[in-house]
């Protein structure tokens, strides 16, 4: 792990692991020294790990410290480090974080959603969806359904791969794709999916295509995108692909619900539910217009998230945590 300090000169810190407990000290020692020499108005950690490695170091050298959480919080080893551990508070990137850091901890939130870089969304500059269905190898004729995001369990790959097979068994000329790399946590998932497309209907309509750099390209591809996540905790590409005017389906409970306004810039299912899910999807493939109408309604949405306005909502968040 590295730690970085904006300053003149710039400090990179090789922290090592939490398991490391002589390193550990070091950088957290390193972290004082920095703070002290420097005196900046606040200090920003990036999820909870950063307190374990820089709220003591701050709280001795009288500098706020904040903790910006863009994951799930829960009870693991680094949450429980963070919860007790000094800390100003925190920046959550949605209401549904902040409420669950609420169960563990009753240090001041603030919510900063997160934002798109939008300039690589942006349907009326990118190629036609058929012209990249062709390209990627699936019938520009038929629909595309796919799903980004990586490999791993609570991400709902499997959940989504059911429902495909679902769906299939209605509309046969149906295409899936899931676009996502493997991760070095769950190396036996990939091959769970694979086994699972093997056995079921959905093997001749669905690839695995693995990471992808044009992600973006991928996605305007698509006519349905799914967001099939356990309790996610924002959901960058449920915004992604509401910003490319795609019609969108994704679970709850989670960030997407702050996200989509169901039946109007999206549908919101349960996550697990892969009936539900199916039937979203069969919606939006049934009846076009719908799809059309929140799709357009979906664009509208997600440019409130646009990055050019990111740092002067941050600043705001951080003055409403000091203001505490």
């Amino acid at each position: 792990m590295c730690m970085s300090f904006s300053s003149r000169a710039g400090t990179i810190l090789r922290a090592g692991r939490l398991r490391q407990p002589l390193q550990w000290l070091r950088a957290s020692r390193v972290v004082w020294r920095v703070l002290k020499r420097y005196q900046p108005d606040l200090v920003i950690g990036w999820q909870s790990k950063s307190i374990a490695y820089a709220g003591w170091p701050a709280r001795l050298a009288r500098v706020p410290f904040y903790c910006f959480h863009r994951g799930n919080p829960g009870r693991s080893f680094i949450d429980r480090i963070g919860y007790v551990l000094p800390c100003d508070g925190y920046l959550a990137n949605s209401s549904f974080t902040a409420g669950k850091l609420d169960i563990y901890t009753k240090r001041p939130v603030s919510i900063i959603h997160s934002s798109v870089d939008f300039r690589r969304f942006d349907p009326l500059r990118m190629t036609k969806p058929a012209d990249l269905k062709a390209r990627f190898g699936f019938d520009p004729a038929r629909p595309l359904v796919g799903i980004v995001g990586r490999l791993q369990r609570w991400k709902g790959i499997h959940i989504f791969a059911k429902a495909i097979a679902r769906v299939c068994e209605n509309h046969p000329h149906c295409q899936s794709v899931i676009v996502g790399g493997s991760h070095g946590l769950e190396p036996d998932y990939v091959e769970y999916l694979k086994k699972h497309f093997r056995s079921n209907a959905v093997a001749g309509h669905s690839r695995m295509v693995g990471s992808q750099k044009n992600v973006h390209e991928w996605m305007q591809a698509m006519d349905v995108i799914v967001h099939a996540s356990d309790q996610e905790p924002f959901g960058i590409v449920v915004i992604e692909a509401m910003s490319l005017g795609k019609p969108v389906v994704a679970t709850i409970p989670g960030g997407p619900a702050e996200i989509i306004e169901h039946e109007v810039s999206g549908l919101l299912v349960r996550h697990g539910d892969d009936e539900a899910l199916a039937g979203a999807v069969e919606r939006f493939l049934n009846d076009p217009a719908f799809a059309a109408k929140c799709g357009q309604r979906a664009r509208e949405s997600a440019l409130k998230y646009d990055g050019a306005h990111y740092a002067g909502r941050i600043i705001k968040a951080i003055d409403e945590l000091r203001a505490d």
